[in-house]
Formats: structure tokens, C-alpha cells, sequence
């Protein structure tokens, strides 16, 4: 996992900044850009696979980002908001789940393998992991609600 922060030129117009440069991560080939829209509370993961990298930054709004190492059983958490610059690139083989802190929020992130099924499915609130959530009830997709435990993830 690496966590970069960006650099941003602001003004009284606004800001402006950069999603990607190739000279940050010239080994890695993005060819998916995905968006994830969510309303408060609602939790999507813990997904995973065996190949895809993922740069992650929130573009509106504030959300939770927890990944979870699945080899060295290492679980880190961050808050990200719109605009504050961080991006985090989490590897193959890592989990990762989200939750939207604000009234909405958008994870936008790049993927260097096209969405594909099979992707495991972990139960977001799985003992192992330890997640804390900011909201109850949590509001899961069907797919997540019926997750695995941890323990009876076969990689």
C-alpha cells in the first residue's frame, strides 16, 4: 500500500490538481477508471483480488477507507475528503471496504485490470479485520451482507 498526497494550485477561483501522472507509477498500466456514489452509511466491501492494483481518492464529499494485507494480517484506515489530496494505491492481494461519512461522497479510482467477477467478498464487519464503522445501521449490497468470514476465504 502507498499513500500519496498531491499537490494542488489554489486560487480565488478554486483549485486545480492532478489525478495521475504516469511518472508517479510508470510500471503500473491503469485501463479502468471507476466511480463509486454513495450516501451516508453505506459500506461497500471488503473486495479483493489476486491482480488488480487500485489507486483510490475521494472526489466529493468524506469517506473511510479500511484495507486489510491479507498476507501479513495488517489493517490500515483513512479518512479522505474532497480536496485534502490524498491517494491511496492499494496492490493485489490487499482488501479493501469503504464507508461514506458525509452526506454523499464519490471514491473515484483507477483499477490495472478491467472489473471482472470472481473478486472476493469478505463481511465488512469480520472480527479478524476489527473495522470501525462511524454509522449504524450499515447499509450493504446484498453481496456484501452475505460476505465470507475471513477464515473461510480460500486464496
Amino acid at each position: 500500500m502507498y499513500k500519496y498526497v498531491r499537490k494542488q494550485y489554489n486560487d480565488e477561483r478554486g483549485c486545480i490538481y492532478p489525478g495521475y501522472k504516469n511518472k508517479w507509477m510508470p510500471s503500473l498500466n491503469f485501463v479502468e477508471d471507476r466511480f463509486s456514489y454513495s450516501h451516508c452509511g453505506v459500506v461497500r466491501g471488503f473486495h479483493g483480488d489476486d491482480k488488480t492494483w487500485k489507486l483510490c481518492m475521494c472526489i466529493e464529499g468524506e469517506l473511510k477507507l479500511v484495507w486489510w494485507d491479507i498476507y501479513n494480517k495488517i489493517k490500515a484506515e483513512f479518512v479522505l475528503r474532497e480536496g485534502d489530496g490524498q491517494q491511496i494505491l492499494i496492490p493485489p492481494m490487499y482488501l479493501n471496504a469503504h464507508q461514506c461519512l458525509s452526506k454523499k461522497c464519490i471514491l473515484y479510482y483507477k483499477w490495472t485490470e478491467p472489473y471482472s467477477e470472481p473478486q472476493w467478498t469478505v463481511h465488512c464487519e469480520d472480527k479478524r479485520i476489527g473495522a470501525y464503522w462511524d454509522f449504524e445501521p450499515l447499509y450493504l449490497s446484498e453481496r456484501d451482507r452475505n460476505g465470507l468470514r475471513l477464515e473461510d476465504l480460500k486464496i
